[in-house]
């Protein structure tokens, strides 16, 4: 008689277990619901109808793409099995349970099934939203490789404008690339990198025909979790035709679309050529949130947020970075001289095959990150 009660009492802690944790059915539910089936056919059929609704709830996908399910349309399913929880342990226990009741619970759970898979999405639904991407554990965005992003020109006449905004989760310790094609090997240098240094001061690092040689023209910045808009333009026979002592101005940094900074040289940026550069550099795609190293590694890592990414193939003058960062300028893909663009301020339909405004280019976002879904 001991032992019976002992069986009973854990059977009866088991039908609790049903019922509290229905929306969960941790291994020890599915257990018991085995020996609840073998003792009463109606809760046999009530728990065939419960494991029904469990399992897709649980094998369904859910999200914004066409073909999934809302989140909100797991209460549909939760609420029938709170129900036919909720019978199971009256059952149980001895309370006086009607075979239309037990019949009207199968009938709704049959309803929240067909009530639920109607809530599919037929057409993929986008929501605003903010791209964080977690340099240091991992993640970074990979757009491929093009001359696009590299060749600007024929040397001594190339011009490009790279524009942008960007905020830091937190503020990297020595370089933290935000968006690179820069690659060096033993002092060769060929690319650009736009990378914040030491956590407070953010810049454009262009690489210079000559070995060793950088351009870095900066400002200023150590504020995590603070949108920043950042434009460097480059031209080689000086940008907006500037001279100085008779050199050209060959670079600008803006940054809120205020000029910080400038470069005064005559020499001239090499152009990442990838595979086809004279130093022969490998061929690597342009990442944001790390930089490549040549054996195909990643370091200087970031993590922050990136929206409204664009090269340009002329070099925007300073009111047409203004109109470009306030928005009064509406970038739509067709601009003839947009090299590539990327807003970045909605989720996509797939990660790993995000088009850019063009058409032309494609980009992945890798690792760790997460799509912030904004009120």
């Amino acid at each position: 008689m001991k032992s019976t009660a002992n069986v009973h009492f854990i059977t009866r802690i088991l039908i609790a277990c049903v019922f509290l944790l229905s929306m969960s059915f941790s291994s020890c539910t599915e257990e018991k619901n085995d020996t609840i089936r073998d003792r009463n056919p109606q809760i046999e059929t009530l728990g065939a109808s419960l494991t029904e609704l469990k399992t897709l709830r649980e094998e369904s996908k859910y999200g914004t793409i066409k073909g999934q399910y809302p989140e909100e349309s797991k209460v549909i399913l939760n609420d029938a099995m709170a129900v036919l929880g909720r019978l199971i342990l009256d059952i149980d226990e001895g309370k006086s349970t009607s075979q239309s009741e037990i019949d009207q619970a199968i009938t709704n759970a049959q309803k929240a099934i067909d009530n639920f898979k109607a809530s599919v999405r037929t057409e993929t639904v986008l929501f605003p939203a903010e791209l964080y991407v977690n340099g240091d554990d991992g993640g970074y965005i990979d757009f491929g490789t093009s001359d696009d992003y590299i060749k600007f020109g024929e040397p001594r006449n190339r011009a490009y404008t790279v524009e942008l905004w960007l905020k830091f989760r937190t503020m990297p310790g020595g370089i933290g690339a935000v968006v690179s094609t820069f690659l060096e090997d033993n002092g060769v240098r060929c690319g650009w990198m736009v990378n914040v240094i030491n956590g407070d001061y953010l810049r454009m690092t262009f690489a210079q025909k000559e070995q060793h040689k950088l351009w870095e023209p900066g400002d200023g910045f150590g504020e995590a979790n603070k949108w920043i808009h950042v434009a460097v333009v480059y031209n080689d026979k000086g940008v907006d035709g500037e001279m100085e002592d008779g050199k050209p101005v060959v670079a600008k940094y803006y940054a809120n679309g205020v000029l910080k900074n400038r470069v005064v040289n005559g020499e001239s940026y090499t152009g990442n050529y990838y595979g086809a550069n004279d130093n022969n550099l490998p061929n690597l795609p342009m990442i944001a949130f790390a930089q490549y190293e040549t054996n195909g590694n990643k370091t200087r890592k970031s993590q922050g947020y990136i929206k409204h990414f664009h090269i340009w193939k002329t070099s925007k003058s300073e009111a047409d970075i203004k109109a470009l960062m306030n928005g009064t300028t509406k970038v739509t893909g067709k601009e003839a001289d947009l090299a590539c663009g990327w807003a970045f301020d909605e989720t996509v339909e797939d990660d790993q095959n995000i088009k850019d405004l063009t058409g032309k280019h494609t980009a992945a976002v890798k690792g760790k990150y997460q799509w912030q879904i904004l009120e």
